[in-house]
């Protein structure tokens, strides 16, 4: 039986594009600009996106402080200042180079403004598992509408100013690394969901999440078209439902939602119905 819902509506997907993994060769802007140029000069050519040597890709690392990120960098720094890299046949770096990589990864990181986003994301996020854990709650519903303090490395702009890019280049990249972030939060809740017991079941097969937002581009300010993810729960997932823009209202969405909790509400808004393609297995 499905227990719990969980709302989320968070301005995101303003760039319409997906480009989440971190490419080669690095761009100086999201790392320490001499660290980039480090990677790219002594680590890239054999641990490029293409059958990486020992299985690395050098663009798996990310400028954050969690466990997994900081694991990937010791396994870097020690190998350098153990000479193992770069191998002994390519060029290998000065000890001051080494250096100067070694002092960024140490520095501390910088503190969050109370209003950040990404850390208010992570607390809600907590708190959602905790509380459909304990059974404290069976219904969660959270938005951002605060979207100027950002704490996320290589961003300079505000989220709110980064969603109305004007199709700068620039613009475009520091806002999907603020979405990565976003990104980031929602697959450790969902990791959480699925790895804590309920009966039987993972407590996200008795969770619905749907993330969403008010705009189809933040750019251009249209309702139109909105972005919607859907996770948990009885539905068949691992699909793609493209639906052209004004066929289809979102209501539809929870009817089918409301459906497989077994709420029998025929409509809910302006919907027509049932989401078309979506199953309930």
């Amino acid at each position: 039986m499905n227990r719990h819902l969980c709302l989320a509506l968070v301005v995101i997907f303003g760039t319409q594009q997906s480009a989440w993994a971190l490419e080669l060769p690095l761009h100086p802007s999201q790392l320490d600009p001499q660290v980039a140029t480090f990677l790219n000069r002594y680590c890239a050519e054999c641990h490029g996106a293409t059958k990486p040597k020992g299985d690395f890709p050098i663009g798996q690392l990310k400028a954050s402080t969690n466990q997994a990120d900081a694991e990937n960098w010791q396994l870097v720094l020690d190998n350098l200042q153990l000479g193992e890299m770069p191998p002994k046949d390519a060029r290998h770096p000065k000890s001051g180079e080494v250096e100067k990589v070694t002092t960024w990864n140490s520095q501390p990181p910088a503190p969050f403004a109370p209003d950040e986003i990404i850390t208010n994301l992570r607390g809600v996020c907590d708190l959602t598992h905790l509380a459909f854990k304990t059974d404290s709650t069976r219904v969660i519903t959270f938005g951002y509408f605060r979207q100027d303090t950002v704490a996320v490395p290589g961003v300079t702009i505000g989220y709110h100013n980064l969603s109305q890019h004007g199709q700068d280049e620039g613009n475009i990249a520091q806002l999907k690394r603020v979405e990565r972030a976003f990104f980031d939060e929602l697959k450790t809740l969902l990791s959480n969901l699925t790895n804590t017991r309920e009966g039987d079941s993972a407590l996200l097969d008795r969770t619905t999440i749907v993330v969403t937002s008010n705009l189809g581009s933040g750019n251009s300010h249209s309702n139109k078209d909105l972005p919607v993810l859907l996770a948990g729960g009885r539905f068949r997932h691992g699909q793609h439902l493209a639906i052209a823009p004004g066929t289809v209202p979102l209501s539809n969405l929870y009817v089918s939602v409301l459906d497989q909790l077994s709420f029998e509400d025929p409509s809910f808004g302006t919907s027509t119905g049932r989401l078309p393609g979506l199953e309930i297995v």
